[in-house]
């Protein structure tokens, strides 16, 4: 079981947010070269280095190998070592409360950043599919996560990581 990988598809939020954006930034791309306008250029250009930075951070797997777990980005993996972590339980949107989004996307190729409930606390999300939820807690955070199958992405990291 050692190298476990778990997509992480979109929810019908998520798909709807990114296709949304991205074709408004195409109609004002193609406005911009239509009418020959820097007026619809500069809203394109934010809007494609917005779009730039939400794909390159957003999770595209989870991966499990020895001794850690990772959270696989365009960008960069995040790296947890399985001595950190403290407990992991498949958690529900009901189970958080009210989520506030302190910094990060909220639906554009995903949910993820920092984000504070008041039954949680402040946590780091890092999903694509909020009926998917994962929370692991670590001896220094909580990380909400969302693998295409929670149920034998929690099985199989208690099985690697002995100590849950």
């Amino acid at each position: 079981m050692q190298g476990s990988v778990y997509p992480a598809s979109f929810d019908v939020i998520a798909k709807i947010v990114s296709n949304l954006m991205c074709l408004i930034c195409l109609v004002f791309l193609g406005l911009g070269i239509y009418m020959q306008s820097a007026a619809f250029f500069l809203p394109a250009a934010l809007l494609i280095i917005v779009l730039a930075i939400c794909w390159g951070y957003h999770p595209v797997k989870y991966q499990l190998l020895p001794g850690r777990m990772e959270i696989q980005r365009p960008f960069g993996a995040i790296k947890i070592a399985f001595h950190h972590i403290e407990s992991i339980q498949r958690v529900s949107m009901n189970d958080l409360g009210l989520v506030i989004r302190l910094f990060g996307s909220g639906g554009l190729f995903g949910y993820f950043g920092i984000f504070t409930s008041r039954k949680l606390g402040r946590f780091q999300m890092w999903c694509t599919n909020r009926d998917k939820l994962v929370l692991i807690t670590t001896n220094d955070s909580k990380l909400l996560i969302s693998p295409d199958e929670p149920d034998d992405f929690i099985m199989n990291l208690r099985l690697q990581n002995k100590l849950l």
